[in-house]
């Protein structure tokens, strides 16, 4: 999302975003992290990497449209509705910060101006100068790894695996607060297991999220791995990480957090929509046996649940909602489809 002005790179749309919303931190999703904390999260359009099935398709795929439309939310419109909401901080998540680099820089300075915590999800695809950018400005991170190889990085347009794993080196030695999440297809056990070994090579803090694979866009549905398969993957990786959770799969235990000591449930979490999940009983970060937590910050004393759809991703939900509508009712040209 960037061109050249004749003087260098700039952004195509500066201190743009396409829209804010106030989750609750599991949602976005981060586990070890302020349990129960509210976030604005905030979105531009575009990204660096062009996956298939990928969960914000309608932010990458018609970047341009949406972009053209001109109905953007500034840096100071943010932090307002992140007072009014009472926020404990702002997060960029559903396309990647380092579409809008220099944007999402400014903002987070601002928001640390005004006491507020700040994260992103990012898939790590940069340059090492950009992670260092990074880690100056954000307390927590969601790295999504595409997997561990590089054939799994250039089927989705990226040269190697390698910069990923070094931008999550960089940020932990660093610091900030890193998570990651790995998305398993059927048959890809491998490539999950050997994800899990490079971040256990950058440390065994670092916990690990596998996103069951759920087609989205054009993917196949034979891709998907039944939720009993991926239980059992999480049971292996246990042997490398000690703390591995299974998303998009309702109903599993692979979302509580258990005492490293007695293994007492003590963080209790459910399925909350794609990629997503909520606390949903106790949220202690020390045990009754003393042992405290590997959680960083208080749980919050309230829990924030969003209202309406499920999951963080309601904004691509709800955008690819009304296309299908005004696809089925016939209006084809792009321009017309994102401006309404």
């Amino acid at each position: 999302m960037y061109r050249n002005d004749g003087t260098g790179i700039v952004e195509r749309f500066p201190d743009a975003f396409l829209a804010a919303f106030p989750v609750a931190v599991e949602t976005l999703p981060v586990l070890h992290f302020f349990p129960g904390a509210k976030f604005l999260q905030v979105c531009t359009v575009g990204c660096n990497l062009a996956c298939g099935g990928c969960v914000s398709e309608i932010l990458v795929g018609h970047a341009d449209s949406l972009a053209a439309t001109g109905e953007y939310l500034g840096p100071d419109d943010l932090l307002r509705l992140a007072a009014e909401n009472a926020c404990t901080g702002i997060a960029f998540a559903l396309n990647d910060p380092i579409a809008s680099f220099p944007t999402f820089c400014r903002l987070a300075e601002r928001a640390r101006e005004e006491s507020l915590l700040v994260g992103c999800s990012t898939n790590g695809y940069m340059t090492e100068s950009s992670a260092l950018r990074l880690r100056d400005r954000v307390d927590f991170v969601n790295i999504g790894l595409k997997g561990a190889t590089d054939a799994s990085y250039r089927a989705c347009g990226a040269k190697s695996a390698a910069p990923v794993f070094r931008t999550a080196r960089l940020l932990h030695e660093g610091g900030v607060h890193v998570e990651a999440s790995v998305v398993y297809r059927r048959g890809g056990e491998d490539e999950v297991i050997d994800a899990a070994r490079m971040l256990a090579a950058i440390s065994p803090d670092i916990p690990l999220q596998v996103m069951r694979f759920v087609p989205f866009g054009d993917a196949g549905l034979g891709e998907e791995p039944t939720i009993y398969a991926s239980e059992e993957l999480c049971n292996r990786l246990h042997d490398i990480l000690p703390r591995v959770y299974l998303f998009n799969s309702p109903g599993t235990a692979h979302l509580t957090t258990f005492c490293p000591a007695c293994g007492k449930p003590c963080i209790e979490r459910e399925f909350f929509g794609p990629m997503g999940s909520h606390l949903a009983g106790r949220a202690q970060t020390v045990c009754g046996c003393g042992r405290v937590l590997p959680v960083r910050g208080a749980a919050s004393p309230t829990v924030f649940y969003e209202p309406g759809m499920m999951g963080g991703y309601r904004v691509t939900r709800g955008l690819e909602m009304v296309w299908a509508i005004l696809a089925c009712l016939g209006v084809e040209e792009q321009a017309v489809l994102a401006r309404i």
